[in-house]
């Protein structure tokens, strides 16, 4: 790497560069100028290098975030899953960012997921943190069905997340997480053949 340190105090004469006679001004250089102004670019150089190792190294080491985790596990999702565009854009609607505004502007995201674990380092995330999130959208009145929705992302991001070829977690905190019990859906109650029969005769008439 070549740097520039400035002009050199010298003149051309008998066909070479020679040092000029008199003092040299500010911002010109002679040999010992030069010499001391190379050590300090040297020495500055190094010091920004040692800076960004540093940063490499502690980007390498820093704990992923569970922000970090679930975009990768919804690329992840949309790419390969197979999943439904319905499915998929439930997905986006429960990761969202706290505050977010709607595609139509007219309203923003509550983002409880993110806001709740976003900047939380994913593999510190434990299983009573889980259930109090869970137990939260309880006493939000959120139906049980909509509980275990919020519950199911969350199992399925830390387990994609405990992948060799993702993060390598060590465990999912979501599995010991209890679901809700959902209401059966209201039996289906057919008319018999001749309830039939009698509304036919009634329209007739």
């Amino acid at each position: 790497m070549k740097r520039r340190i400035g002009p050199a105090w010298v003149v051309m004469h008998e066909g070479g560069w020679q040092p000029r006679r008199g003092r040299v001004p500010e911002g010109s250089f002679d040999e010992k100028r030069a010499i001391v102004q190379m050590a300090a670019i040297i020495s500055a150089h190094a010091r920004e290098q040692a800076l960004k190792q540093e940063e490499r190294a502690a980007e390498r080491h820093r704990p992923v975030t569970f922000r970090e985790v679930a975009a990768s596990w919804l690329t992840w999702h949309e790419e390969l899953s197979g999943a439904t565009p319905k499915t998929r854009e439930d997905y986006r609607y429960m990761l969202a960012e706290p505050g977010a505004p709607w595609k139509d502007g007219k309203g923003t995201y509550a983002g409880v997921i993110m806001q709740a674990f976003g900047d939380r380092p994913a593999e510190a995330i434990t299983t009573v943190e889980i259930k109090k999130f869970l137990v939260s959208l309880d006493r939000a009145a959120k139906k049980a069905r909509n509980v275990n929705k919020h519950r199911h992302v969350l199992h399925s991001i830390f387990n994609y997340a405990m992948k060799d070829d993702t993060f390598a977690l060590p465990r999912n905190p979501v599995t010991a997480c209890e679901t809700r019990r959902e209401m059966p859906p209201a039996p289906l109650d057919f008319f018999e053949p001749e309830e039939v029969e009698q509304l036919a005769r009634t329209a007739a008439s």
